[in-house]
């Protein structure tokens, strides 16, 4: 009976920590067959192929790159808010722009960004996550050779680094 009992506590414990540690998952877990939302995912194969330049070696540290659209209405806004994202990423930087907030996290080990995370709240529900092994230079690269109007905040980045 102990050892059982044992086990449930394991198992509920590591269930637990395994769903923790991934709030975007759940997130997109719940959005993905949801005829509203568009989630494109280019892993480090396809992004080689679109890379050249510069981009190359900036390209070849991420793992993926998932861009994550709403059209009509959604309970994105509701859902980023329960996931409490500040609990398991560092906030980067905050945009009230219009009717939308902009939000930037990050996800580091030491120096190394092992994730970044956009999120788009307002008129406009949207999510961009980047997961790799890159620094705050190359996030300031990304945004200044992605033509994406939301990432032109990123070359401030360049300068905190300095």
């Amino acid at each position: 009976m102990k050892k059982c009992s044992l086990l449930i506590i394991c198992f509920v414990l590591v269930t637990s920590v395994i769903s923790a540690a991934s709030p975007i998952k759940s997130i997109l877990n719940k959005y993905k067959d949801d005829k509203n939302c568009t989630i494109l995912t280019f892993n480090s194969s396809f992004l080689n192929l679109k890379s050249g330049g510069k981009e190359e070696n900036l390209i070849k540290k991420f793992d993926f790159l998932r861009i994550v659209a709403f059209e009509g209405e959604s309970n994105f806004k509701d859902d980023i808010k329960r996931a409490k994202l500040d609990k398991y990423y560092a906030e980067l930087m905050r945009i009230k722009e219009d009717s939308n907030e902009v939000k930037m996290y990050l996800l580091e080990e030491g120096n190394v960004i092992k994730e970044f995370l956009m999120v788009i709240t307002g008129k406009d529900d949207a999510l961009i996550q980047i997961k790799g092994n890159f620094s705050k230079s190359d996030l300031s690269d990304i945004g200044n050779s992605l033509d994406i109007d939301k990432l032109s905040h990123l070359k401030k980045l360049e300068e905190l680094e300095k």
